[in-house]
């Protein structure tokens, strides 16, 4: 793998996790009735995963090493 392969993935990896924080975090739900203001829900499975892709793509920076030219 390419140096430039190696950080175009860590990028989007880093990305796709900060976007799926982002969304569990400012996650919103209706009442159970129905009426009413949304309830700040946080969710916390996409939290997770969006700290563990962060986790992966520090993974990738630091532990494969680039192809030799």
């Amino acid at each position: 793998m390419t140096k430039q392969a190696k950080e175009l993935i860590a990028v989007l990896l880093a990305g796709a996790g900060t976007l799926y924080i982002l969304w569990g975090a400012t996650y919103t739900r209706q009442p159970l009735s129905g009426y009413g203001p949304s309830v700040r829900d946080p969710n916390w499975t996409a939290i997770g995963i969006g700290l563990g892709a962060i986790a992966l793509a520090t993974l990738v920076l630091f532990l494969v090493k680039p192809k030799k030219a």
